[in-house]
């Protein structure tokens, strides 16, 4: 049954894998036409990039021998790795870490897996979705340019802020969003390629 999941998560990543490459070349076409295709910070390049980077992490603890890793994910940002979810024992989350650090274009990896303990997947899931619908709709936030996962109400966001006060302004949000016990930043703020 490990071994089923493990496979799935990677069917899944490598269908994410083919859904960004497409819209990808969407966002392409859109800017041969004339429109913008400067939709976040990463260029074309760097998000494919990135998920290759997940999908051969993914791979790689799909390849574990270890029954305790549960439910992990590895989100790439220009070369650096967050990895977020539980494993049943630290010797799995140590494993995965290792798995992202032995990818040849990781350049740092965050390792925020929790050990044990579930609390409510509903709580998380429902946290997620208004820290990502406030963050789309406040003013001078690009949310498209950060990944956010939640692990037992613990909110962890990677990406890059294009100035001091979206910087602020993102981590504001996260920390009012009801239910949410801590928020772990990595954010860059780089105003080089603001839009």
């Amino acid at each position: 049954m490990i071994e089923s999941a493990a496979m799935r998560a990677t069917f899944l990543k490598l269908g994410t894998m083919a859904v960004a490459a497409m819209t990808l070349a969407a966002c392409q076409t859109a800017s041969l036409s004339g429109a913008s295709s400067v939709l976040e910070f990463r260029s074309n390049e760097e998000v494919l990039d990135d998920k290759s980077i997940e999908a051969k992490i993914e791979k790689g603890i799909a390849d574990l021998s270890t029954q305790y890793v549960m439910d992990v994910e590895a989100d790439a940002y220009v070369g650096r790795v967050l990895l977020t979810g539980t494993a049943g024992a630290a010797g799995a989350k140590d494993s995965v870490e290792r798995v992202a650090r032995s990818t040849p274009e990781v350049t740092a990896v965050y390792n925020e897996i929790q050990v044990a303990g579930e609390e409510s997947a509903t709580r998380d899931l429902t946290i997620s979705g208004k820290l990502k619908t406030q963050l789309l709709a406040t003013k001078g936030v690009r949310s498209n340019n950060y990944t956010v996962r939640v692990v037992n109400a613990v909110v962890y966001i990677i990406g890059v802020a294009e100035s001091n006060d979206e910087f602020n302004a993102v981590l504001n949000v996260a920390r009012n969003v009801a239910d949410v016990k801590r928020v772990v930043n990595y954010i860059n703020i780089d105003a080089s390629r603001k839009s």
